[in-house]
Protein backbone atom coordinates (compact mmCIF):
# COMPACT_ATOMS: atom_id res chain seq x y z
CA UNK A 1 0.00 0.00 0.00
CA UNK A 2 0.95 3.62 -0.29
CA UNK A 3 -0.41 6.92 0.32
CA UNK A 4 -2.96 8.54 -1.81
CA UNK A 5 -1.13 11.81 -3.45
CA UNK A 6 -3.46 13.88 -1.53
CA UNK A 7 -2.71 12.53 1.60
CA UNK A 8 0.74 12.35 0.65
CA UNK A 9 0.66 16.44 0.59
CA UNK A 10 -1.38 16.53 3.87
CA UNK A 11 1.28 14.48 6.11
CA UNK A 12 4.41 16.58 3.98
CA UNK A 13 2.79 19.21 5.65
CA UNK A 14 2.01 17.56 8.99
CA UNK A 15 5.51 15.97 9.78
CA UNK A 16 6.07 18.71 12.10
CA UNK A 17 3.16 18.51 13.88
CA UNK A 18 2.54 14.58 13.71
CA UNK A 19 5.90 12.86 13.83
CA UNK A 20 5.93 9.29 13.19
CA UNK A 21 2.11 8.99 12.30
CA UNK A 22 2.61 8.03 8.32
CA UNK A 23 5.24 5.55 9.63
CA UNK A 24 2.81 4.07 12.18
CA UNK A 25 0.15 4.30 10.04
CA UNK A 26 1.87 2.55 7.33
CA UNK A 27 2.94 -0.29 9.50
CA UNK A 28 -0.41 -1.12 10.71
CA UNK A 29 -1.52 -1.06 7.18
CA UNK A 30 0.86 -3.89 6.38
CA UNK A 31 -0.15 -6.07 9.16
CA UNK A 32 -3.89 -5.99 8.45
CA UNK A 33 -2.83 -6.48 4.50
CA UNK A 34 -0.99 -9.54 6.22
CA UNK A 35 -4.50 -10.54 7.79
CA UNK A 36 -6.77 -9.63 5.51
CA UNK A 37 -5.05 -9.86 1.82
CA UNK A 38 -8.38 -8.39 0.38
CA UNK A 39 -7.54 -5.34 1.84
CA UNK A 40 -7.62 -3.12 -0.49
CA UNK A 41 -7.51 0.61 1.41
CA UNK A 42 -6.60 1.70 4.63
CA UNK A 43 -8.22 5.53 5.93
CA UNK A 44 -7.45 7.07 9.40
CA UNK A 45 -9.24 10.05 10.40
CA UNK A 46 -6.57 11.89 13.02
CA UNK A 47 -8.07 13.58 15.67
CA UNK A 48 -8.01 16.96 16.69
CA UNK A 49 -7.52 18.16 13.27
CA UNK A 50 -10.21 15.92 11.76
CA UNK A 51 -8.10 15.42 8.56
CA UNK A 52 -8.53 12.13 6.79
CA UNK A 53 -5.11 10.43 5.20
CA UNK A 54 -5.49 6.79 2.90
CA UNK A 55 -3.52 4.50 1.94
CA UNK A 56 -4.42 2.39 -0.81
CA UNK A 57 -3.06 -0.84 -2.82
CA UNK A 58 -2.61 0.67 -6.33
CA UNK A 59 -2.27 -2.83 -8.03
CA UNK A 60 -5.25 -4.52 -6.22
CA UNK A 61 -7.45 -4.73 -9.77
CA UNK A 62 -4.60 -5.69 -11.81
CA UNK A 63 -2.49 -8.10 -10.00
CA UNK A 64 -4.68 -9.72 -6.98
CA UNK A 65 -6.55 -12.89 -7.78
CA UNK A 66 -9.99 -11.45 -6.22
CA UNK A 67 -11.04 -8.42 -7.98
CA UNK A 68 -13.60 -5.87 -7.11
CA UNK A 69 -16.50 -7.00 -8.08
CA UNK A 70 -20.04 -5.71 -7.58
CA UNK A 71 -22.84 -6.98 -5.62
CA UNK A 72 -24.71 -8.49 -8.75
CA UNK A 73 -21.23 -10.06 -9.47
CA UNK A 74 -20.00 -8.31 -12.33
CA UNK A 75 -16.13 -7.07 -12.40
CA UNK A 76 -15.91 -3.74 -13.41
CA UNK A 77 -12.84 -2.67 -15.71
CA UNK A 78 -9.57 -3.02 -14.35
CA UNK A 79 -6.72 0.12 -13.72
CA UNK A 80 -5.21 1.87 -11.12
CA UNK A 81 -7.15 2.22 -7.77
CA UNK A 82 -5.39 5.10 -7.09
CA UNK A 83 -7.18 6.77 -10.30
CA UNK A 84 -9.01 9.36 -9.99
CA UNK A 85 -10.92 8.63 -13.20
CA UNK A 86 -11.75 5.20 -11.67
CA UNK A 87 -13.21 6.63 -8.57
CA UNK A 88 -15.59 8.56 -10.55
CA UNK A 89 -16.53 5.64 -12.56
CA UNK A 90 -17.11 4.19 -9.59
CA UNK A 91 -18.86 6.84 -7.57
CA UNK A 92 -21.05 6.81 -10.85
CA UNK A 93 -22.61 3.74 -10.06
CA UNK A 94 -23.81 1.64 -6.70
CA UNK A 95 -22.43 3.14 -4.17
CA UNK A 96 -21.52 -0.02 -2.25
CA UNK A 97 -19.63 -1.55 -5.38
CA UNK A 98 -16.46 -0.06 -4.20
CA UNK A 99 -15.96 -2.50 -1.13
CA UNK A 100 -17.33 -5.94 0.22
CA UNK A 101 -16.63 -5.00 3.94
CA UNK A 102 -15.54 -2.47 6.32
CA UNK A 103 -14.20 -2.16 9.92
CA UNK A 104 -13.79 0.86 11.81
CA UNK A 105 -11.80 1.21 15.07
CA UNK A 106 -10.21 3.57 16.94
CA UNK A 107 -6.52 3.86 16.76
CA UNK A 108 -4.45 4.71 19.75
CA UNK A 109 -0.80 5.89 19.45
CA UNK A 110 2.31 5.33 21.99
CA UNK A 111 -0.64 5.75 25.25
CA UNK A 112 -3.76 3.78 24.81
CA UNK A 113 -5.78 6.15 26.96
CA UNK A 114 -5.14 9.01 24.13
CA UNK A 115 -6.97 8.41 20.99
CA UNK A 116 -5.15 9.71 17.74
CA UNK A 117 -8.14 9.18 15.53
CA UNK A 118 -10.35 6.59 14.03
CA UNK A 119 -8.85 3.85 11.41
CA UNK A 120 -10.86 2.47 8.95
CA UNK A 121 -10.13 -1.00 6.60
CA UNK A 122 -11.66 -1.65 3.57
CA UNK A 123 -11.87 -5.03 1.46
CA UNK A 124 -13.39 -6.88 -1.57
CA UNK A 125 -14.20 -9.72 0.43
CA UNK A 126 -17.54 -10.25 2.65
CA UNK A 127 -17.10 -10.68 6.19
CA UNK A 128 -12.98 -10.19 5.55
CA UNK A 129 -12.62 -8.25 8.46
CA UNK A 130 -15.03 -10.65 10.71
CA UNK A 131 -12.47 -12.88 11.98
CA UNK A 132 -10.18 -11.06 12.44
CA UNK A 133 -11.70 -7.91 14.30
CA UNK A 134 -9.78 -8.89 17.92
CA UNK A 135 -6.68 -8.93 16.41
CA UNK A 136 -6.69 -5.77 14.11
CA UNK A 137 -7.88 -4.26 17.50
CA UNK A 138 -5.01 -5.07 19.24
CA UNK A 139 -2.84 -3.90 16.79
CA UNK A 140 -3.89 -0.64 16.94
CA UNK A 141 -4.14 -0.23 20.41
CA UNK A 142 -8.19 -0.26 20.75
CA UNK A 143 -10.06 -1.37 23.40
CA UNK A 144 -11.74 -5.14 23.00
CA UNK A 145 -15.25 -5.17 21.46
CA UNK A 146 -14.87 -1.66 20.04
CA UNK A 147 -15.30 -2.81 16.25
CA UNK A 148 -17.89 -1.51 13.64
CA UNK A 149 -18.00 -3.70 10.66
CA UNK A 150 -19.67 -2.34 7.28
CA UNK A 151 -20.47 0.58 8.46
CA UNK A 152 -18.55 2.43 5.63
CA UNK A 153 -19.15 0.27 2.38
CA UNK A 154 -19.38 3.15 0.43
CA UNK A 155 -15.95 4.10 1.89
CA UNK A 156 -16.56 7.70 3.03
CA UNK A 157 -13.37 7.99 4.79
CA UNK A 158 -11.58 7.68 1.32
CA UNK A 159 -13.86 10.17 -0.13
CA UNK A 160 -12.90 12.53 2.76
CA UNK A 161 -9.19 11.36 2.38
CA UNK A 162 -9.32 13.19 -1.20
CA UNK A 163 -10.75 16.45 0.09
CA UNK A 164 -7.90 16.55 2.89
CA UNK A 165 -5.36 19.33 1.17
CA UNK A 166 -8.41 21.52 0.56
CA UNK A 167 -9.57 20.82 4.74
CA UNK A 168 -6.21 21.30 5.48
CA UNK A 169 -6.30 24.78 4.03
CA UNK A 170 -9.34 25.62 5.48
CA UNK A 171 -7.99 24.75 9.10
CA UNK A 172 -4.83 26.83 8.64
CA UNK A 173 -6.83 29.88 7.16
CA UNK A 174 -9.46 29.42 10.31
CA UNK A 175 -6.37 29.62 12.60
CA UNK A 176 -5.01 32.34 11.33
CA UNK A 177 -8.38 34.37 11.06
CA UNK A 178 -9.19 33.51 14.52
CA UNK A 179 -5.43 35.14 15.25
CA UNK A 180 -6.04 38.37 13.04
CA UNK A 181 -9.33 38.93 15.16
CA UNK A 182 -7.43 38.56 18.52
CA UNK A 183 -4.69 41.27 17.39
CA UNK A 184 -7.55 43.03 15.98
CA UNK A 185 -10.13 43.33 18.33
CA UNK A 186 -8.31 42.68 22.11
CA UNK A 187 -10.31 39.03 22.05
CA UNK A 188 -9.42 35.50 23.60
CA UNK A 189 -9.35 32.87 20.67
CA UNK A 190 -12.21 31.61 22.37
CA UNK A 191 -14.34 34.75 21.49
CA UNK A 192 -12.76 35.38 18.31
CA UNK A 193 -13.68 31.52 17.05
CA UNK A 194 -17.28 31.84 18.24
CA UNK A 195 -17.54 35.53 16.19
CA UNK A 196 -15.62 34.24 12.96
CA UNK A 197 -18.32 31.50 13.23
CA UNK A 198 -21.41 33.22 13.64
CA UNK A 199 -19.81 35.78 10.71
CA UNK A 200 -19.71 32.90 8.08
CA UNK A 201 -23.21 31.94 9.14
CA UNK A 202 -24.84 35.30 8.16
CA UNK A 203 -22.85 34.86 5.23
CA UNK A 204 -24.14 31.72 4.59
CA UNK A 205 -20.74 29.98 4.05
CA UNK A 206 -18.55 27.91 5.55
CA UNK A 207 -16.15 29.06 8.43
CA UNK A 208 -13.11 27.82 5.74
CA UNK A 209 -14.59 29.68 3.48
CA UNK A 210 -15.34 32.96 5.31
CA UNK A 211 -11.64 32.54 7.12
CA UNK A 212 -10.40 32.13 3.31
CA UNK A 213 -11.66 35.40 2.99
CA UNK A 214 -11.14 37.56 5.73
CA UNK A 215 -6.92 36.23 5.32
CA UNK A 216 -6.65 37.37 1.86
CA UNK A 217 -8.41 40.73 2.67
CA UNK A 218 -5.91 41.35 5.02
Amino acid sequence: MRFIPESQRVLDELRTEAPGLADSLLLRAALIVQLVPSCVAVCLRVQPAGLTVALADPSVALDRSVPLRRPDGEEPDGGDVLSEERWQRERAGDAESRCASSLAVAFHEHDHEHVTGQLTAYATEPDAFSAHADVILALVGAPAQTAVLNDDLPMRSLDDARDGPERLAETKAVELAVGYLMARDGIDGYVARRGLVAAAARAGVTVGAYAKTLVSEH
